[in-house]
């Protein structure tokens, strides 16, 4: 199988397996790629849904009242904003929130614009604004140093909780730990260890 959006690769996950002395060959291969996704989606889930990929999609929303429009999700980066009017507005008439780091988690037009978010041709607001776009909370082929970070601490969670559960299927029983979230939740992470829940709780929605 091919891992999809996984975390860290099959060499990596063998690689950390032999030098702890055990010994993972080609009959492991499918087993530990579905590990890895696995790994990678709990990683998604303990941080509230929040992937750690880019995803080109096209997201839609409803005509909001003032200049900023509010995203659903971590935005990389625009391909084509649609007003309800069907014009595209272009990258001029609207600044990026937060302007200083990625993602993205708003856009509002310009004064200087002379625009405002339309109704859709039938004068409904309703999923009127469409927005096209790379959309995560990282794109794993950036060389910035704050998205080298989250890639390399994601890529180490997802290594570790694979090794927990290959672990688990050699016969030791390591679980993971419960984590309090910023609003007071306690979670119980299926399978992920302490030190890996660690690396990624400060990219949990509501603490980053």
């Amino acid at each position: 199988m091919t891992i999809a959006n996984g975390y860290a690769t099959l060499l990596q996950i063998k690689n950390r397996i032999n030098s702890l002395g055990m010994s993972a060959d080609a009959t492991d291969d499918a087993t530990i790629e579905n590990m890895v996704e696995q790994a990678s989606r709990a990683i998604d889930g303990l941080c509230g849904g929040r992937t750690f990929y880019a995803r080109t999609e096209t997201h839609y929303f409803d005509t909001p009242n003032g200049p900023q429009l509010d995203l659903d999700d971590d935005l990389l980066a625009i391909t084509t904003l649609t007003n309800g009017d069907a014009t595209v507005v272009t990258s001029g008439q609207y600044f990026l929130i937060d302007r200083n780091r990625l993602p993205y988690y708003a856009i509002k037009l310009r004064a200087s614009a002379g625009i405002i978010w339309q109704l859709d041709s039938n004068g409904d607001e309703e999923q009127a604004i469409s927005l096209a776009g790379s959309w995560g909370y990282v794109d794993r082929a950036a060389t910035d140093a704050r998205s080298v970070m989250v890639v390399r601490n994601t890529e180490e969670a997802c290594i570790l909780t694979v090794l927990n559960e290959y672990h688990r299927l050699s016969g030791e029983n390591i679980s993971g730990t419960a984590i309090v979230t910023a609003a007071g939740v306690a979670i119980t992470p299926q399978g992920i260890p302490q030190k890996a829940a660690d690396l990624i709780r400060i990219y949990a929605k509501g603490n980053s």
